[in-house]
């Protein structure tokens, strides 16, 4: 039982936390209220009512002392009245108005005797004292309102009317002493009526204030669980705007440590490329001259002694080409002032010269603004593809494009494979690892396409303002 209980509590509780700020406060103070409303107007009509039956009976307790007071006063010394009070006081309840309301009469002496009734069976009977009959006999005005439970009540309840029960002391003219206590029964149905619209009204008008003061404060919790929804919202939006932002902290410090990462292995592709560069052309015939220098020491025919010096020559231009070939594919053009479609034309008119090929170039409008490491990565990636396009392709269908793609600068490099050939991954250059190292460490992007049967396309995507500052 106090499981089933403790669970019901406890599925209460996670049902109240689910409701909104307004539901719950509407739930709690509707309870709230409701309480302190009905509690409230009990307390109220019960003063009320207690007001307008003292006030009632105490006007017909001072009209009835003021008529039957005088004809009362024998019972001083006798304990049931004379022939001559009990006329009189028939007369006064036949004719006078009050005595039309007032249904009965009894008249008390102390010990619980009857000393006076309407109904002549009960005179000089005693019965229990009751509570408000002793409180009477020292000297209070007592009334109820239709609670006829004694016995000697027996005639009154068979009335069937509502009646107000009022026990009223009857005094000694100069000493003030009780001698009697009379009580009298009053018709109370318009008594009734009142206290009935009274609380007909105090009901309203505690309902009316409590809905009012309920509304108002709905009202304001309402206004404020407002505020705080959205600031909850705001609050919920930034954190998530704050995490994403993290994640993409994240993202780009992984992409820059990959990017270092590779680039020092990019640098180091690089010298043995050059090494091999070197080793391999200016180094083996500076080598040959070398040689043919010692063996023109020693020539003595002028003829050969020429024809040694040519070849000497020969291999000098030849490594001093290498060595020049070498250094323009190391160098860059001077591209601080040059717009960015000269940097792109520079890097195809270039290769067209060392390679004696024709590179279709296709420029649009580009933006006058672009940061120097753009320029230089514009010029890198050109100049890479249309290597590898010629290393590997043989510079069949060579094709460069330059234009912006909303605001993203796009430069593509294309060539038609012969005899279905592809364009290597590496060969002998920086390779596409380089350039998309070289491409995203910039925050753009990379991508290469080398179908089967089709034109192989690089294209780089990147903001005209990467790498600012």
């Amino acid at each position: 039982m106090a499981g089933l209980l403790a669970g019901t509590i406890a599925r209460g509780r996670e049902g109240l936390e689910r409701l909104s700020l307004t539901a719950r406060f509407a739930l709690t103070a509707s309870s709230v209220l409701f309480i302190t409303a009905l509690i409230g107007g009990v307390w109220v009509t019960e003063i009320i009512s207690r007001s307008a039956v003292a006030s009632t009976a105490g006007a017909t307790a001072l009209f009835m002392e003021s008529i039957i007071g005088p004809l009362t006063q024998e019972l001083e010394d006798a304990d049931t009245l004379s022939i001559g009070p009990i006329l009189a006081i028939e007369e006064v309840m036949e004719t006078s108005a009050l005595g039309q309301r007032v249904v009965s009469v009894k008249i008390w002496k102390p010990g619980g005797l009857v000393a006076y009734a309407e109904n002549n069976d009960l005179i000089g009977q005693r019965f229990p004292v009751s509570a408000n009959l002793a409180r009477a006999f020292a000297g209070e005005i007592v009334a109820e309102l239709d609670q006829l439970d004694d016995i000697e009540s027996a005639g009154e309840r068979a009335t069937g009317l509502p009646l107000l029960e009022i026990y009223s002391p009857i005094r000694k003219p100069w000493s003030g002493e009780v001698i009697a206590v009379g009580e009298f029964y009053e018709d109370a149905t318009p008594l009734n009526t009142t206290l009935r619209d009274a609380r007909v009204h105090t009901w309203l008008i505690v309902l009316a204030m409590a809905v009012l003061l309920g509304a108002t404060l709905l009202g304001i919790v309402h206004r404020a669980s407002t505020v705080i929804d959205q600031q909850r919202h705001a609050l919920r939006m930034r954190a998530e705007e704050a995490e994403r932002v993290s994640q993409q902290n994240r993202m780009l410090r992984l992409r820059v440590e990959r990017a270092a990462g590779r680039a020092a292995e990019m640098n180091e592709r690089f010298l043995r490329r050059i090494s091999a560069d070197l080793h391999d052309g200016p180094a083996q015939l500076i080598s040959l001259a070398a040689l043919r220098l010692g063996g023109l020491a020693k020539a003595e025919d002028a003829e050969v002694r020429r024809a040694e010096q040519l070849v000497v020559k020969q291999a000098l231009d030849e490594a001093m080409r290498d060595i020049r070939a070498i250094c323009s594919g190391l160098s860059l053009p001077e591209i601080e002032q040059a717009p960015l479609g000269g940097v792109i034309a520079d890097a195809v008119r270039t290769h067209e010269h060392y390679t004696a090929t024709t590179v279709a170039l296709a420029v649009g409008d580009l933006p006058a603004t672009v940061t120097p490491a753009v320029k230089i990565c514009a010029f890198r990636f050109v100049q890479e593809g249309l290597n590898n396009a010629f290393r590997h392709a043989a510079g069949v269908g060579q094709r460069v494009e330059a234009g912006m793609d909303g605001a993203m600068l796009t430069v593509t490099v294309a060539n038609a494979p012969a005899d279905g050939a592809a364009t290597a991954a590496d060969g002998g250059g920086l390779g596409l690892s380089g350039l998309r190292e070289r491409v995203e460490s910039l925050g753009g992007s990379f991508s290469f396409e080398a179908p089967e049967d089709g034109e192989v396309r690089m294209t780089m995507t990147i903001g005209p303002g990467a790498g600012h500052g």
